[in-house]
């Protein structure tokens, strides 16, 4: 018969030491030793864990640097239950010293430079290399759908977009977030409220530029545009686009003038969608229309800025709500558009990024606005070979989500929903290894929330929507708004 373990509670200190060296192995450079500040803070805090049984544990007064420990001795119990709790503090206690000297390993006494000679538990690592969330000051207006624009001085633009989901609460409201402080404060109105515009775009001189969208509980489409002076805080008129349209997208060109493209000037019906496009010239403060057509009109599609001063735009509604699983690309050099292969599937609200290594990567979305399918996929295209290709899904099917690029090159995605209700769970993907790992949750689950990063490498969420009712139906703008700092 097996003779059972000698209990936790009744190790000697080197039997306890060999115990966490059998669960984590020791460093291959045997010379190298947990400073003693380490293991005076590791035996604090399982003393804490402990201590509410009775044992207190100590390093001894004369200990050398990473020398033994010793422990104060133990009380005896006699009751089966006194034994049972001191043995479940006591694994509670060797994993919480498995898991914290193995994050204080040293190499050569630098705090800087970590050892990956230990290694450690997968739950750990984690830890390790999970991002925080942090509720920053609240918006000035409730918004969801805002456009946000980083400003020069570092700030963070929102401006217009609604705060009910029925279109009764269009917003002229702009409002500037200091990192600094952490705080939003009022600016300069826009003159006309508008949502589902194009933009907002930083120009080349420090201005912002919002164009086109709908003012209106309908479907009417606006042909006006808009420049936000920061400097002074003001809204002034930027030219009237050619046609006026709803969900055109925007990107700044290479030489500083801004591309619209697509979008819809009424009833999403076959006769409404836009295949034009026009550049805004804002030397001239002027807007001219695109030689090139696209070869497939669309609305809510997305863009991407490619390396090379290219604008790709892709998916989006076509007409009688088909959604499409096209990509095109415009050369401002030749003001023409040309194919760009196919998506695996057509996507609604997908969010997308440019890499830094210049591939595209559009992640989840679903088969419709109020589609009963909604996807863990993601669809990578290279520019270098023109071509698409699926990426590791991520580990949770989600739409209406945010995605950014981190300083690290690696992407966070947060937010959004699927048919179970918003998802709180955040993801970063590793473009190095096509992997996806879980991240921390985000405070305050929500959809449609806009991101921007900021120039310090931390993340801004803000606004999205929120249900207010018991069946999850209603919509409304929040005023929330937090930030994420990586590890």
């Amino acid at each position: 018969m097996m003779r059972d373990p000698q209990p936790l509670h009744r190790l000697s200190d080197d039997e306890l030491i060999d115990r966490i060296r059998a669960a984590c192995p020791p460093p291959r450079d045997a010379s190298r030793t947990v400073p003693k500040r380490v293991t005076d803070y590791v035996m604090t805090r399982i003393g804490h864990l402990w201590g509410a049984e009775g044992v207190a544990i100590r390093p001894p007064r004369d200990a050398p640097e990473g020398g033994p420990m010793a422990r104060s001795p133990q009380p005896e119990t006699s009751h089966p239950g006194d034994r049972l709790m001191f043995e479940r503090a006591a694994a509670w206690a060797l994993a919480a010293a498995v898991v914290v000297i193995g994050l204080f390993i040293w190499r050569d006494g630098d705090p800087s430079k970590p050892s990956v000679d230990f290694p450690l538990p997968a739950t750990a690592l984690t830890e390790v290399n999970t991002g925080s969330w942090a509720i920053s000051g609240e918006l000035v207006t409730p918004r969801g759908e805002s456009g946000l624009a980083l400003l020069a001085d570092g700030r963070v633009l929102a401006v217009a977009g609604r705060n009910d989901w029925f279109h009764t609460q269009l917003l002229r409201e702009a409002e500037a977030f200091d990192p600094k402080t952490g705080q939003w404060t009022s600016t300069g109105s826009l003159q006309t409220a508008r949502m589902w515009f194009g933009g907002p775009v930083v120009l080349n001189d420090g201005r912002v530029l919002v164009a086109g969208g709908t003012n209106s509980t309908g479907y009417e489409s606006m042909d006006t545009a808009e420049v936000f002076d920061p400097t002074k805080g003001e809204w002034n008129p930027a030219g009237t686009l050619h046609h006026g349209r709803r969900h055109g997208t925007m990107q700044l060109l290479d030489d500083g003038r801004v591309l619209i493209a697509s979008g819809s000037r009424g009833m999403p019906d076959g006769a409404r969608f836009l295949g034009s496009s026009e550049v805004y010239d804002p030397s001239f403060d002027r807007w001219d229309l695109v030689s090139g057509v696209l070869g497939v009109a669309r609305e809510r599609h997305w863009s991407a800025r490619l390396l090379g001063g290219l604008i790709m735009v892709g998916n989006g509604e076509g007409p009688w709500m088909k959604w499409g699983d096209s990509a095109e690309t415009y050369d401002p050099s030749a003001g023409t558009w040309s194919p760009a292969g196919k998506l695996s599937v057509g996507r609604f609200a997908p969010a997308v990024v440019t890499l830094n290594d210049g591939r595209v990567m559009v992640m989840g979305g679903a088969n419709g606005d109020g589609g009963t399918t909604v996807f863990d996929s993601v669809d990578l295209y290279d520019p270098a070979t023109g071509r698409w290709a699926p990426a590791a899904p991520m580990r949770r099917a989600r739409v209406e989500h945010a995605a950014v690029l981190l300083r690290s090159g690696k992407v966070l995605v947060f937010g959004g929903h699927n048919l179970s209700g918003p998802v709180a769970e955040c993801e970063i993907y590793d473009p190095a290894t096509n992997a996806w790992r879980d991240d921390t949750r985000l405070p305050d689950p929500r959809l449609s929330t806009m991101a921007i990063t900021l120039n310090d490498g931390r993340v801004l969420a803000v606004g999205g929507w929120e249900s207010s009712s018991e069946a999850g139906v209603l919509r409304h703008g929040t005023r929330f708004s937090a930030l994420y700092t990586p590890r």
